[in-house]
C-alpha cells in the first residue's frame, strides 16, 4: 500500500516511516484520535523535531522512552506515512521492499490495539526497540 493519508488510517493500522535515507524504518500501530503507539531508543539524544507548535502531546524524545503513546507528527518526525499492506500475494511480496507488506492476514483491530496497550501499560519505559518482528507479534503473525 505504501504512501498514506492520515484521513485513511483507521483504528490498529500497522504503520511505519523510514528513517535515515531508507536505512531503517521505524512501526507503530495506528490506535486513532491521530495517536501511535511504538517504542523509541532508549540510549542515545537526540534533536527534538520541530513540530511548529502542531505537537499537542508532549512527547520529548530525549526524556520519552521505550513504548509510548505520541500523536502521529511525532511519530513520524517529519518523514512520510506508510501503512503495513497485509494478505498480498506472493508475487507482489516478491517485488516489494521488506517489511513493507506480506502475504499473511492481520489479527482483528481490537486484538491489535488491546495488544499495543498491553505493552505501553506493562512495560512502557522498556529498554527495548520495535522490530518489524515484534510489530507483526503485535498483529498476531509472529
Amino acid at each position: 500500500m505504501g504512501k498514506v493519508s492520515p484521513d485513511e488510517l483507521v483504528h490498529g493500522d500497522h504503520i511505519y516511516s523510514y528513517r535515515r535515507l531508507y536505512s531503517y524504518s521505524h512501526h507503530g500501530i495506528y490506535v486513532g484520535e491521530g495517536e501511535v503507539i511504538h517504542c523509541t531508543k532508549t540510549y542515545e539524544s537526540r534533536p527534538s523535531f520541530n513540530l511548529k507548535g502542531s505537537c499537542t502531546c508532549g512527547f520529548d524524545p530525549n526524556k520519552d522512552h521505550g513504548v509510548v503513546k505520541t500523536c502521529l507528527q511525532c511519530f513520524l518526525s517529519g518523514q512520510k506515512l506508510r501503512r503495513v499492506e497485509y494478505g498480498v500475494s506472493s508475487k507482489r511480496l516478491l517485488l516489494k521492499r521488506a517489511g513493507t507488506c506480506s502475504t499473511e492476514n492481520s489479527n482483528e483491530a481490537k486484538t491489535v490495539l488491546d495488544r499495543a496497550e498491553k505493552l505501553l501499560r506493562e512495560i512502557p519505559l522498556a529498554n527495548t526497540i520495535w522490530s518489524l518482528t515484534t510489530v507483526k507479534a503485535l498483529l498476531g503473525i509472529a
